[in-house]
């Protein structure tokens, strides 16, 4: 069981004889600052920077890692491929972003791939917009997957999951007040930061 990920592309994808995950996309987050003009929320979104400028990579279980290079697509830009192997764990790039304003507009167009041809645990690919207050408590989650039947994930009062029906190229765009009129009994004045994550998942452990 493999998977990995990939961003500008980011990416995440597994290829195992059990299950697959991949996920390959293109992030933006934006606020206007005055009409006609904008400017984006996140830190090195393009990855032009080392990863270290921005982003947090985290893992667990065995056989994951995160790149960055220029060649992991078919164009000169900067891509991030994020790979979980066999046995449970993940593979995760995150980032916490201040908001000005629930007016901002998150966009990204993304492949997600999940699949899984045998026994044996469940998978997915996502990208989980975390909202969360003042103190860095979790509100509530908007969560955009591919993901195998298995896997634990449903809507609740405080998740959103946004299933994606098939593994060709989607895009998404919405502000951020789009997405949380979901939550209907969320105090939106609560809401101060984002966090952005991108994952792939494998096994019991979400």
């Amino acid at each position: 069981m493999k998977a990995h990920a990939r961003r500008h592309a980011p990416v995440a994808r597994s290829l195992g004889s059990q299950l697959t995950t991949s996920l390959l996309f293109t992030l933006a987050l934006f606020a206007a600052a005055v009409p006609a003009t904008a400017f984006e929320l996140a830190t090195n979104g393009d990855f032009e920077d080392e990863l270290a400028d921005g982003w947090q990579v985290s893992h667990q279980g065995e056989s994951s890692f995160c790149v960055r290079g220029r060649q992991l697509e078919e164009d000169a830009d900067y891509e991030v491929v994020l790979y979980k192997g066999a046995g449970d764990g993940y593979a995760r790039l995150s980032q916490r972003i201040a908001l000005p304003s629930l007016e901002a507009t998150f966009s990204i167009r993304a492949q997600l791939e999940a699949s899984r041809t045998g026994a044996g645990p469940w998978a997915a690919a996502a990208v989980l917009l975390f909202y969360r207050d003042q103190l860095g408590n979790l509100l509530a989650t908007t969560c955009i997957a591919r993901h195998t039947a298995q896997c634990p994930w449903s809507n609740t009062p405080e998740m959103h999951l946004i299933s994606v029906p098939d593994e060709a190229w989607h895009t998404y765009a919405f502000t951020l007040r789009e997405a949380l009129a979901y939550f209907t009994t969320l105090d939106l004045s609560r809401v101060a930061y984002l966090e952005v994550c991108i994952a792939t998942e494998v096994g019991y452990n979400c």
